[in-house]
């Protein structure tokens, strides 16, 4: 099998398994618990997105890879706990103790994603998408069938979290992370000559990370709002169809992140060579690829989705095709911005996005805010669709405009 076929193969299964859990939660309790789940997720992720400092496309496409690997884990430790406590204190203010747990339980799955990660970064970059398809499709799978025995069982929203949670944290401890530190043995974390951490490199070279981290918060943060904006205006029921219904993004997502991660060992070659020209005609082609894919996929819920979702996750799930039209319109945009945001990674130019980025932020959630009000989750998503828009068309110019090689002083 090609690398392709092998990334987009174990990202099939984690995303099947992902909307299998969706298909479980509503099944058992219907779809308040859906948007509760929906609700932690989108409180937890965007602070260990922050933290995971996008090390993961990082490590791909850095042509040093293994001299940094070392430092990459160490700030992954100090990112994934860092972002564990915020998280923790985020949970604990909430006025839902209902939220709290399954927040908490949300909260220390992703701090073992961090670690798989950054396992999952560096075989990007080199190539070896065989050992990381196998990893995604055990955590899929496992983790899908500890949450349905947590509910077979009798146990809460909280508890079956939880035990899907851990499964991922196993998988992170026994899987994932024994590759990164096979690799980097004779290394060690810290010095070898003493106890002391050795802070100073690792504080600039997170300085240098924090704008992308920053960045993929802020888009993270894009979409959390959306859903606060359903949850506040409308209800959990209502973010309960709404996050059903975006989750087909999810899977597309997870579809075109394989087609711009399986791009990554000829980024990381093109930042080696500095040719800016190569990267841009890579993440063109990658985008225009992800455009088809858009099409294909809002065709087919259009059709099939007022059918499928019903089936699949119960009366209560039903929404209109004006809703699925709005959500495919930001998918589609959320699609093409994609392999461009990743060829700017490769190209080191964190700090261009963060004010088109904050403008998006700013526009969705105002339109979302505004349009909820008469058109309900339609409006939200049409909010959506509009700063996922304004990103796509701002982000395909910057990568345009630093296209041209770098010119050298005489």
């Amino acid at each position: 099998m090609s690398r392709k076929s092998w990334l987009i193969g174990g990202q099939s299964v984690l995303a099947a398994s992902q909307g299998l859990t969706l298909v479980i939660i509503a099944r058992f309790d219907g779809a308040h618990s859906v948007g509760l789940y929906s609700l932690a997720l989108a409180l937890v992720s965007p602070v260990f997105l922050l933290g995971q400092l996008r090390l993961q496309d990082v490590l791909a496409t850095d042509h040093r890879a293994d001299d940094h690997l070392v430092q990459y884990l160490r700030l992954t430790i100090v990112g994934a706990f860092g972002a564990l406590i915020v998280s923790t204190l985020l949970s604990a203010i909430w006025s839902s103790h209902q939220l709290v747990y399954v927040a908490l339980a949300m909260a220390v799955g992703k701090m073992a994603e961090s670690f798989s990660f950054l396992t999952y970064g560096y075989l990007q970059g080199q190539g070896r998408f065989r050992r990381l398809a196998i990893s995604m499709g055990i955590r899929g799978t496992l983790g899908c069938g500890a949450l349905a025995l947590s509910y077979v069982s009798g146990g809460s929203l909280a508890e079956g979290v939880l035990a899907m949670t851990l499964v991922w944290g196993l998988v992170a401890i026994l899987v994932d992370t024994p590759t990164v530190l096979a690799i980097a043995l004779g290394r060690p974390l810290w010095s070898r000559h003493k106890v002391s951490w050795p802070i100073a490199s690792d504080l600039v070279l997170a300085r240098r990370l924090l704008p992308l981290g920053v960045a993929t918060f802020l888009i993270a943060l894009n979409q959390t709002l959306v859903r606060l904006v359903v949850e506040v205006r409308i209800g959990l029921s209502a973010l309960g169809v709404f996050a059903a219904v975006a989750y087909t993004v999810r899977v597309g997502v997870i579809a075109v992140r394989s087609i711009a991660q399986s791009l990554s060992p000829e980024l990381r070659q093109a930042a080696s060579d500095g040719d800016r020209v190569e990267t841009w005609h890579l993440c063109a082609h990658a985008a225009s690829r992800s455009a088809l894919f858009s099409v294909a996929l809002s065709a087919l819920i259009l059709i099939a989705g007022p059918f499928i979702y019903p089936a699949l996750l119960g009366e209560d799930f039903a929404p209109s095709r004006t809703l699925l039209a709005a959500v495919m319109l930001a998918a589609s945009a959320l699609f093409v911005s994609m392999p461009f945001s990743m060829g700017l990674v490769s190209l080191g130019l964190h700090k261009e996005q963060m004010f088109l980025l904050v403008a998006t932020l700013a526009l969705s959630s105002s339109a979302a805010f505004v349009l909820s009000g008469s058109l309900g989750t339609t409006g939200a998503a049409l909010g959506w669709a509009t700063g996922e828009a304004c990103r796509a068309v701002g982000l395909t110019h910057i990568m345009r405009r630093h296209a041209s090689p770098v010119k050298k002083v005489a």
